[in-house]
């Protein structure tokens, strides 16, 4: 009789569910710290990409009044208290569980991803004057920082909330803060570059916190039972209303460049691309992320003795 020990199918299954993630979470690191410079390249550093993202910027001169008041009043709910309440609930949730490591996790995205946004933009990178326009010459906006604490947001959320809550989380959540990219190419705070970049710096952070918690053996698969079908719904709509949205961007794009930049036409047709583009990166990140932690929790730490 052989005297080695056997391993549980289940246990193999989970080892194999963690290995992947893992894998998934460095590729999705690396793959966003090359995303990252390739879109400052071309967006920032060439005359094209300067003049696309400008004329966008003027298209979006011509919203309508109510559209900017409403995008302006969304975006002032992004204040510091504001983010000092996201991650202080971020960090309450993790403490709640129990969980010190997935609370520190959670809050240390956000705070990272808003200082290193803010160093990025104002000390480290810049804009060269490639393009003049009437807004921003000069002035660098890359990365966006409302973005980066809206997607730091939804990122630090999927890590800290429990794995049968995650769902309604990100219908709270991501409903609103997958569009706050889009809100500040509205009021020409920023450009679409700008948010791009945020989603991937959000989720290079996120996934190099989701890894620093599976090698504190904190990840595991989850356990529970359950279909959860409200979540597949909300999942299979918002990615059916952002691949939309990505068609229907790209297609404005095209008529930005055919009816010219320097048009009025052009011009707007470049903002309703750049407007669309920014939510539907927002939301692709969103979920992209969440894919990751599919069938993974953190599980709550057993009460002391």
């Amino acid at each position: 009789m052989s005297s080695a020990k056997q391993t549980h199918p289940r246990e193999n299954t989970s080892a194999s569910a963690l290995s992947s993630a893992a894998t998934w979470w460095v590729i999705l690191a690396a793959a966003c710290v090359v995303g990252f410079i390739v879109v400052y390249v071309i967006a920032v550093l060439t005359v094209w990409g300067q003049e696309w993202e400008n004329a966008a910027i003027a298209g979006s001169g011509q919203v309508l009044p109510w559209e900017a008041t409403d995008a302006d009043d969304n975006l002032d709910l992004i204040q510091t208290w504001s983010l000092a309440i996201a991650v202080l609930v971020v960090g309450i949730i993790g403490f709640a569980r129990r969980q010190v490591r997935t609370a520190l996790a959670g809050m240390a995205v956000i705070v990272v991803g808003v200082l290193l946004s803010e160093a990025l933009k104002r000390f480290i990178l810049w804009r060269p004057d490639l393009a003049p326009a009437d807004f921003g010459a000069g002035h660098n906006s890359f990365p966006s920082g409302h973005t980066t604490i809206a997607m730091t947001l939804i990122v630090a959320m999927i890590i800290v909330v429990p794995f049968r809550w995650r769902g309604l989380a990100m219908g709270i959540v991501m409903t609103w803060a997958g569009l706050i990219g889009a809100l500040t190419v509205t009021v020409h705070w920023h450009r679409l570059s700008d948010t791009l970049a945020a989603d991937m710096l959000a989720l290079c952070l996120g996934s190099l916190a989701s890894l620093w918690l599976l090698r504190s053996e904190r990840v595991k698969q989850y356990a529970g039972g359950g279909e959860f079908r409200g979540r597949r719904v909300y999942v299979i709509v918002a990615a059916t209303l952002a691949s939309i949205g990505l068609i229907a961007g790209l297609v404005f794009g095209i008529l930005a460049i055919a009816f010219g930049l320097q048009s009025s036409t052009g011009q707007f047709h470049a903002y309703a691309s750049a407007q669309l583009l920014a939510a539907t990166g927002s939301v692709f990140a969103a979920l992209g992320f969440w894919a990751t932690w599919r069938g993974l929790d953190v599980p709550d730490a057993a009460k002391p003795a």
